[in-house]
């Protein structure tokens, strides 16, 4: 669907996205909530799409997260061998 060469979101910039979601999904909230009729069935599928969203964001920053680390790849630090005296 994207460019063939696009790089991957880095973790902080869905973070940004992260956030700018979550401060519309509050917006949608505080909207349902108000209006008379529809708060009742509203707020709680607001709430429930809104935890969704916030789940995926999080795996999907995990996910990114534990890619770059295996990508940057594991050094075992021998401490015996680098000993101060």
């Amino acid at each position: 669907m994207g460019a063939k060469n696009s790089k991957p979101l880095q973790p902080m910039s869905i973070g940004i996205i992260w956030m700018i979601t979550g401060t519309i999904i509050a917006f949608l909230l505080a909207i349902t909530a108000v209006i008379p009729g529809i708060n009742f069935v509203g707020v709680p599928a607001v709430m429930g799409v809104g935890g969704l969203v916030h789940v995926v964001f999080f795996v999907w920053i995990s996910v990114r997260a534990i890619e770059y680390i295996q990508k940057q790849g594991f050094t075992n630090y021998d401490r015996g061998k680098h000993r101060i005296e």
